[in-house]
């Protein structure tokens, strides 16, 4: 017997995913889904559509947790480390972006309910979190998020100090914000990633709010969700799921997306797309500067509120700080993915490859550099990342000198 999990959209029912083997899986919309004025795609890989995708696990298990994150939560929930399905039936009520998934057709009809957090509530809570990946303490809460990082998606309810926080009950409740554990391999990752993000927002990129969040002995990053407004859910995919690629392969050199085929999406699909083109070169060189070595396929998304835009960014930060880290960029940028073989060409060819004149290129480089000088005092807040930055500008203004 095939086991079955059904897909939805708020309450409406949006198709069926079918286990077919041990790591592979079929979709299929349904369809009331596909008569409906509301539909939507999933993915641009599950196009809209009265057809079976054979292999639906590129889009699906992408939304799973990765690394030591998902190993620790499949041993948790007596799962085999591959385990994609039994790992969507057990955590995916609330992933990224607007869909849910349960094990019944119908969803029962819900009393919206929710866990009011004292601080000592969330900091028993972050406990649980870091030690296991979340399967909640009560209730039948079904949480997950992909990536390798400990997270925590959570409702922030601001006017009800001291209950800030809050944990959903029921799936009609969508939650707001991410908390995103302090790293026990590096103690000050969340001030890194702070001080990147609100650079890059001060300096003209589209990025995600962030925030700390001090709880007892430990500092988190507390990420408003672009993907909820107003309780509602927005859907969303990254670049791995429109073009149908392994989670697991999602670096440029085990088959992930490459930048110019980033680019080619967004001129296919964006409905903006001048100015997303704009927002990928701008996302490109601030990871150059800022030496994040690790922005792959997976931290570039679409946004579907409704129509088809470039996501705000997220996940930046600077892997140039720490010893140990891979010296390679995740994407090559004109042939070339080592900051210290940049040469001027490899900016001609990034230009050609993304459709843009290398003029464009060399001007929102100088503008950046300018933006981040001129925002110098928000590096006060991570100053390891003062020296990185200082030698990448020198770097790269040598090379187009």
């Amino acid at each position: 017997m095939m086991q079955t999990l059904y897909v939805f959209y708020q309450t409406s029912l949006v198709g069926k995913l079918v286990k077919t083997a041990a790591r592979h899986m079929q979709f299929t919309y349904h369809q009331a889904w596909l008569d409906s004025e509301e539909a939507f795609a999933l993915s641009i890989s599950l196009p809209l559509v009265n057809q079976t995708f054979e292999h639906a696990e590129t889009f699906f298990a992408n939304i799973l947790p990765e690394g030591e994150v998902r190993s620790a939560l499949c041993q948790k929930l007596g799962l085999s480390a591959k385990n994609d399905f039994g790992l969507l039936a057990e955590i995916g009520g609330e992933v990224a972006g607007a869909i849910s998934i349960y094990d019944t057709p119908v969803l029962p009809k819900y009393k919206s309910q929710k866990i009011d957090l004292s601080l000592s509530d969330l900091a028993e809570v972050l406990q649980q979190v870091g030690r296991t990946p979340f399967k909640p303490l009560k209730g039948e809460m079904r949480l997950s998020l992909a990536g390798a990082q400990n997270k925590l998606p959570i409702i922030k309810q601001d006017d009800k100090a001291p209950l800030m926080f809050a944990l959903p009950l029921s799936p009609d409740i969508a939650t707001t914000h991410i908390i995103k554990l302090a790293n026990p391999h590096f103690d000050d990752l969340v001030l890194n990633e702070l001080v990147c993000m609100k650079l890059a927002k001060a300096v003209g990129l589209s990025v995600a709010e962030v925030d700390l969040l001090p709880v007892k002995e430990h500092t988190h990053l507390v990420v408003t969700r672009y993907d909820r407004i107003q309780g509602e859910r927005l859907h969303q995919e990254d670049f791995c799921q429109a073009l149908a690629i392994d989670a697991e392969n999602k670096y440029e050199s085990e088959g992930g997306p490459s930048l110019k085929q980033c680019a080619e999406l967004i001129r296919a699909y964006s409905h903006r797309p001048a100015a997303d083109i704009l927002q990928l070169v701008r996302w490109v060189l601030f990871n150059i500067l800022i030496g994040n070595r690790d922005a792959h396929g997976k931290n570039i998304a679409f946004l579907y509120a409704p129509k088809c835009e470039l996501a705000p960014f997220y996940d930046l930060l600077s892997t140039q700080c720490y010893e140990g880290l891979s010296d390679k960029f995740s994407m090559k940028l004109g042939g070339e993915n080592r900051l210290d073989w940049l040469q001027k060409r490899h900016f001609d060819r990034f230009a050609e490859a993304i459709g843009v004149k290398v003029s464009l290129i060399e001007k929102e480089l100088t503008k950046l550099i300018k933006a981040i000088e001129q925002n110098h005092e928000i590096l006060d807040g991570f100053p390891r990342l003062k020296p990185v930055l200082a030698s990448n500008i020198k770097r790269l203004k040598k090379r187009f000198s």
